[in-house]
């Protein structure tokens, strides 16, 4: 499942690398390109949602994987760094310009394009339910982790204080 999933985030990488003429070349120029649907400052709204994918899990996953596979991996991370960033940059783009007003604010993303756009009600509330039970079970289990490991093992502090300092 992992090698077709992989196989495929490279492929629609390469092509949108193409297809939009070498984005990393001057990506301020394109995200900051007008729209009439779009008010705020595209560049800073990208930079926040790359910045918010890099963490912990980026910096012992490319750790773990020079231990794994060795100094070559190094060659592959730069190649990925180049190509699969564009991806984040289409999600993004797209979650810009079909976001829509409301009262309160802003609202965006995935679930909104895949209703509105695609017509795809079902799989914009099958995204939804996914990335709340993956930041609920995955993302938030795996940072309590790291907290309560790197704290229990530098401060030796029982882990179970430290359980209930977060919760």
């Amino acid at each position: 499942m992992w090698a077709i999933t992989t196989f495929i985030l490279i492929i629609t990488s390469v092509f949108f690398f193409f297809y939009l003429y070498f984005p990393p070349k001057n990506i301020s120029k394109r995200v900051n390109k007008s729209d009439k649907n779009v008010s705020n400052d595209n560049l800073k709204l990208l930079n926040f949602t790359l910045a918010s994918r890099i963490g912990v899990g980026s910096i012992s996953g490319v750790a773990f994987s020079i231990i794994v596979g060795g100094p070559g991996t190094v060659f592959w991370i730069w190649i990925s760094s180049l190509f699969l960033p564009i991806i984040t940059f289409i999600e993004t783009k797209a979650g810009i310009i079909n976001r829509k007003k409301k009262e309160h604010g802003n609202i965006g993303g995935p679930q909104v394009y895949l209703n509105d756009q695609l017509g795809k009600k079902r799989l914009s509330i099958l995204y939804s339910v996914i990335i709340i039970l993956t930041y609920l079970f995955a993302f938030i289990l795996i940072q309590s982790n790291t907290i309560i490991i790197s704290l229990g093992n530098t401060l030796n502090i029982k882990k179970i204080i430290i359980v209930l300092i977060l919760s």
